[in-house]
């Protein structure tokens, strides 16, 4: 199956990956290189390491986690690649979650100004969500995602058998990237997921949510409009998470998008969400995502990390608020204080 409204194709490769042997197969390069992390070279490379392409690959190895999504990392991967004699009609591939297909593409768009890459996201989150749309990006210190480009990969081979390596945790980050679809375009989809009794993903949950990434990716590439509204739940979240980075404390990324789609919706009441819409959303976010409450000094050193976010305009804080469920505006701008009294009433 395969969604290829512009830029690149977003292929469910089969049982038997069936349709990446074909793809490959159609298709010339120099030389191939696979990126993975120490997670996915374990669980996830032994399950397409005979596959044509994987089967005369380099791998290229970089430690898992967040922290090490930087330009030091980079940097030897680079050089990994010079050395091995990577030129520009080599192959780049994405073997991982979005921490690895995040670099692979960051990496993959500045070598030599650009070689071909393509992602095998092995992680809910990189199958509905990172590895889609052409974003790359790397940290820089605490701050999320700062240096980076727009590079669209060859393709994307969503394969749901990987989703069978992920521990329960990394299931529920992602499933938090799929709510975030129902939240600001489609409230059947969002009344689907919240009856599922657990995390279990059905494909047809996979391909929705594909599918409604890559609508909206397609029809604003470089993020000067609609494609904004994706990033509900994420100004209040990446600050949580640069909040969770620098106290060494390990979470997720959808853990803390989920609780910034909290503020997000608790925002959005100014703005018309009812009151029923409102307790609809906060009810499926806390019975997904449970979590421990902050402290009241928390929160200034939380909202602290606002200032970093890429949406904000000359020091102005812009935020994806909803006015339904579905019907979601971007760039509203908010102040810092009044996001702190937003993190106290759905937070403490």
């Amino acid at each position: 199956m395969q969604f290829a409204e512009n830029h690149h194709p977003i292929i469910f490769p089969g049982k038997h990956l069936e349709d990446w042997a074909h793809w490959f197969e159609n298709h010339s390069f120099t030389s191939v290189f696979v990126l993975v992390d120490s997670e996915t070279s374990e669980h996830c490379l032994p399950l397409v390491a005979h596959l044509p392409g994987f089967n005369q690959a380099i791998t290229l190895k970089m430690p898992s986690g967040e922290r090490y999504k930087n330009l030091e990392t980079a940097k030897n991967i680079w050089e990994e690649l010079l050395l091995h004699g990577a030129d520009r009609k080599s192959l780049l591939i994405g073997l991982g979650g979005g921490v690895v297909t995040d670099m692979a593409g960051f990496i993959g768009s500045t070598f030599k100004r650009g070689i071909s890459t393509l992602h095998f996201p092995t992680s809910l989150m990189g199958m509905v969500d990172a590895s889609i749309g052409g974003k790359t990006g790397v940290d820089l210190n605490s701050a999320k995602n700062q240096i980076g480009t727009f590079y669209q990969p060859e393709g994307v081979f969503v394969y749901s058998k990987f989703l069978e390596t992920l521990p329960d945790l990394e299931i529920q980050s992602g499933f938090a990237e799929m709510l975030k679809y129902g939240f600001v375009g489609n409230p059947n989809f969002l009344k689907t997921l919240e009856n599922h009794k657990d995390f279990k993903v059905r494909e047809e949950d996979l391909v929705f949510s594909a599918h409604f990434k890559k609508k909206i990716v397609s029809q604003d590439p470089f993020e000067k409009g609609i494609r904004a509204i994706l990033n509900f739940g994420h100004t209040a979240g990446h600050a949580l998470e640069a909040f969770y980075l620098d106290h060494k404390m390990p979470t997720t990324h959808g853990f803390c998008v989920a609780l910034g789609m909290m503020v997000a919706l608790d925002l959005s009441k100014n703005i018309g969400l009812s009151d029923d819409e409102y307790e609809m959303g906060m009810r499926i976010l806390n019975q997904k995502f449970p979590f421990p409450k902050f402290s009241e000094i928390d929160l200034p050193e939380i909202a602290s990390y606002l200032k970093y976010d890429k949406k904000n305009e000359s020091g102005k804080l812009k935020f994806v608020l909803l006015k339904s469920i579905g019907d979601p505006v971007w760039n509203h701008e908010i102040s810092s204080a009044e996001v702190v009294n937003a993190m106290r009433r759905v937070w403490l």
